[in-house]
């Protein structure tokens, strides 16, 4: 969908709000011929125009870019209701977060991905035959009590204790939180994942359902969104399995120790984190 589009649409929703096309054209003190062009998407508005517009309808200019619903989606986001922690969006972050997605669906359903823990597997990037497990979270809630959300999944996991800390720095759970997204896309899910201060690192994953076994779990690779190093890898393979509900196996995944050696990790998922990463036959 097209700029001029997107704003025609959300031009109309709002004047179906307010009575007849004439009676907000005048309202707004804009020619009915001129305001019907908007609304076809035919024209843009000048900036006096768009923020009388704005004014009127109690908007802001994300109109020009978003549609109505992602608009309200992220308004709720920015709700006093959010959990501890989170920030209000940044407006212009905002407003290119909708110019990226173009409007597309990159929506995630329970069929595909059911909320849950989960147990996510992944190689070290940096020490031979050493693995790591971590429990997750995937939820179509913004927080444990945060407010709920329809199309939007969140995914939240924390790093063990021994896996990840820096020199001279206190080792806490706030630290070691990360905290994605989820979208769905054709060939699988694609997590965007987001490391707190002082690493600020955004990693992406990439998972598809397992096509060896049907228990509801997702293999794939990550990247790790850092400088290069050199002798350390920054891609690696991934195995993400559903954990039932029940206290046993719950505490069972809380109690995993890791890092941990291929001897330690079920062979089923060792045979996959082992797997060589692709790489082009061109170099």
């Amino acid at each position: 969908m097209s700029v001029l589009s997107v704003f025609g649409q959300n031009l109309r929703q709002l004047t179906a709000g307010r009575g007849s096309i004439s009676g907000v054209a005048g309202e707004l003190a804009i020619s009915r011929v001129q305001f019907q062009r908007l609304l076809r998407g035919d024209a843009y508005p000048k900036p006096q125009m768009l923020d009388q517009i704005c004014r009127y309808f109690g908007t802001d200019a994300r109109i020009l870019l978003q549609p109505l619903e992602q608009i309200a989606a992220l308004d709720r986001l920015q709700a006093p209701i959010l959990p501890e922690g989170v920030p209000k969006l940044d407006p212009e972050i905002a407003l290119m977060m909708g110019w990226a997605l173009r409007g597309q669906n990159y929506s995630l359903t329970q069929t595909y991905l059911p909320d849950g823990l989960y147990r996510y597997w992944v190689a070290d990037g940096y020490e031979k035959d050493t693995y790591h497990c971590m429990p997750a979270q995937v939820s179509s809630r913004v927080g444990r009590f945060g407010p709920a959300v329809t199309s939007a999944r969140s995914l939240r996991a924390y790093f063990h204790r021994a896996a990840f800390g820096l020199p001279g720095e206190q080792n806490t759970a706030a630290r070691r939180e990360v905290r994605g997204m989820l979208f769905r896309v054709p060939d699988g899910v694609i997590m965007l994942a987001f490391n707190p201060d002082p690493v600020l690192r955004v990693t992406m994953m990439h998972l598809t359902p397992n096509p060896l076994f049907a228990d509801g779990s997702f293999i794939g690779f990550v990247a790790w969104g850092r400088a290069e190093i050199v002798g350390f890898g920054r891609v690696s393979r991934c195995f993400m399995q559903r954990v039932p509900p029940t206290p046993r196996d719950i505490l069972a995944c809380a109690r995993i120790v890791t890092p941990m050696t291929g001897a330690q990790v079920p062979p089923q998922i060792l045979q996959h984190l082992n797997q060589p990463v692709e790489r082009s036959n061109l170099y």
